[in-house]
């Protein structure tokens, strides 16, 4: 598929204001619509606003089952050159983390809030590995494993659920390493999803990326301290010249 014809599998919404457009990407099985309390915040404090639904989630279509996430990643970038901006910044949350990581390295992409991005290869342990061993043994028996995979996993239609497959087994840690966005990781510190442990690789691998870990916060951080959250990216986007 040509880049070009990912725009029509990315539904947009802009609010103009002013500066540089901030972008926020939803995480998996979201929509733009998780973001409304930190739009309305932008947009209140007079920035530029572009928030999307990923296909296959809000209101785009699902993609051919070949997609992954650099297929994601790219339907965004022709988006930026659709909109002509020039440059962006960029919150990305879970799974638009790990979307935010490739666009990281898009010169065009000047400033990265990463808000508990999946994307790193993560600690296993050997209940893990077994349970794998046992689903590759049931399936080579012949025997039904109904209850395999995620929640996430298990709502989706047969094609989203090839390339929701595809996705996370797509490790993106070399990839961070080459960020050149100015990048702030922001992260709960009772995530269980994305643990916190992620986020100090991430802060290791990301040269110049600052780190803010958010008490009696989980997963969804942005969501459960919208008002703390929301500062934060002001300040953050307030200022034109590296803080960090």
């Amino acid at each position: 598929m040509e880049d070009n014809d990912k725009l029509k599998y990315i539904r947009h919404n802009l609010v103009q204001g002013f500066g540089i457009p901030i972008v926020l990407l939803h995480g998996w099985g979201g929509s733009r619509a998780s973001f409304q309390a930190l739009e309305k915040n932008m947009i209140e404090s007079g920035h530029t606003v572009i928030t999307v639904d990923f296909a296959g989630f809000g209101q785009s279509e699902a993609p051919p089952s070949s997609w992954g996430i650099y297929d994601y990643a790219n339907s965004v970038k022709v988006l930026f050159d659709n909109l002509d901006y020039g440059e962006y910044y960029v919150v990305g949350h879970s799974f638009g983390g790990r979307v935010g990581i490739i666009l990281g390295k898009d010169p065009r992409v000047k400033k990265l809030i990463l808000c508990s991005a999946a994307g790193l290869k993560p600690r296993r342990s050997i209940r893990y590995y077994f349970k794998v061993w046992s689903y590759k043994l049931k399936k080579k028996m012949g025997i039904s494993s109904k209850n395999a995979g995620s929640s996430d996993y298990k709502k989706l239609s047969p094609q989203m659920k090839e390339v929701f497959v595809r996705v996370v087994n797509q490790y993106l840690n070399e990839e961070a390493k080459q960020i050149t966005a100015n990048t702030l990781i922001v992260w709960g510190k009772l995530d269980d999803t994305t643990p916190l442990y992620m986020a100090k690789k991430l802060h290791k691998k990301i040269k110049g990326s600052g780190l803010i870990v958010l008490d009696n916060a989980g997963h969804y951080s942005y969501m459960q301290h919208q008002a703390k959250f929301a500062a934060i990216a002001r300040e953050f986007f307030r200022q034109y010249r590296d803080i960090f």
